[in-house]
């Protein structure tokens, strides 16, 4: 079950060594995929993504901004009402910040999956892992952060040295492997600092016309739930218990985007309930799940730019190969990073019980709780 701890050794995924299990890995994932692409509005894709970059430049700013303050307030033996005021209208930005970056973000995941672009990234994901065996994710990371040809594709699509900075910080904190199972794609993997593992399978979406009731009423909730984000904000998404299963792309990106959002939502309310606290507490759990919701969208905007629609003779290009590639690794910090900041946010009153990740449900948007979560401090 997805965010149990797995403690049976025979059952734990063995990654291969990074040689040529690794070439055959990336030789699959720039391949031609089984799933065309349909058409995207590649002018939309780009305004929304100069929102995304523009937000995440200024919620760095901030985060910079509030270690310093922190370090400030640590060194007085008193800190004047002004002081605080000035760090609630800053965490005030951020919260409107993060909103714009994530409503931004859907509206180009929404494109996206409407495109076949998450199930053409992750078949390809799941042929590569099928030719070269389940891999290591920190070498899947470092091979495309090392690559000087990929650091200069991604200049070109607007990712600085900042940004670029704290997409491989957060990605240095998560370790794992991922795997083919079963036609679906396995994901093992774990912060650094916690003991607990993160199983999940996160599966392609179901094509094709719906089979019975409740597939029809699902039919096309992914994008009424963005638009309702978009017109109402991520408080306006019900939480409820959901029953475990398999994880598609677009359900996980959801959930990063509430919870990316409620969660600088919840430190803004610390800030207005007790003030700044002189240590960054479980405020890093949520940058990290921000970042993994970028870096999703940054595999999205390849995709959308860099993969040929359907119809299309060429090969893949060097773009959609990256996209393929980021699309997936953002995706798999929202599921680990998800289940440890959902974790904080329970310990805080934000959420009632345990949780693991969104999935989509007739009625609303629902958790799948577990109660197996620990070690968060």
């Amino acid at each position: 079950m997805p965010g149990r701890k797995n403690d049976n050794p025979e059952t734990k995924t063995q990654a291969v060594s990074p040689t040529a299990a690794h070439a055959k890995f990336l030789n699959a994932l720039g391949g031609a995929s089984q799933t065309p692409m349909g058409p995207i509005n590649t002018a939309a894709v780009k305004k929304d993504w100069g929102i995304v970059t523009d937000r995440a430049a200024s919620l760095l700013s901030y985060e910079k901004y509030l270690s310093s303050a922190r370090a400030w307030k640590a060194s007085k033996s008193a800190i004047s009402n002004t002081f605080e005021s000035q760090v609630r209208l800053q965490a005030g930005n951020a919260l409107s910040d993060i909103h714009d970056l994530a409503a931004a973000g859907l509206r180009i995941a929404s494109q996206t999956n409407n495109a076949n672009g998450f199930d053409h990234a992750l078949n390809n994901w799941i042929a590569g892992l099928k030719a070269s065996g389940p891999m290591q994710i920190e070498d899947l990371w470092n091979g495309l952060a090392n690559d000087n040809n990929t650091r200069q594709i991604l200049k070109g699509y607007g990712v600085t040295d900042d940004l670029f900075a704290a997409l491989n910080k957060s990605m240095t904190k998560l370790s794992g492997t991922v795997s083919e199972r079963g036609g679906n794609l396995a994901v093992q993997g774990k912060l650094a600092g916690q003991e607990q593992t993160q199983n999940a399978v996160i599966a392609p979406t179901t094509s094709g016309a719906p089979t019975d009731l409740s597939g029809l009423l699902r039919q096309g909730q992914f994008d009424r739930l963005v638009q309702q984000f978009n017109q109402e904000g991520a408080v306006s998404i019900a939480l409820a218990p959901g029953k475990p299963r398999n994880l598609s792309i677009p359900e996980i990106t959801l959930m990063g985007s509430v919870l990316t959002v409620r969660g600088v939502a919840q430190h803004y309310r610390t800030l207005q309930d007790t003030g700044l606290a002189t240590s960054a507490g479980g405020g890093a759990l949520g940058i990290f799940l921000a970042i993994g919701f970028v870096l999703a969208v940054l595999g999205d905007v390849f995709i959308a730019l860099g993969c040929k629609e359907a119809g299309s003779q060429h090969p893949s290009t060097t773009e959609c190969a990256i996209g393929v590639a980021l699309s997936i690794l953002g995706t798999i910090i929202l599921v680990i990073g998800g289940a440890y900041w959902a974790g904080v946010l329970v310990k805080a009153g934000q959420l009632s019980g345990a949780f693991f990740v969104m999935v989509l449900d007739v009625s609303a948007v629902s958790l799948l709780w577990d109660k197996g979560l620990g070690g968060l401090k």
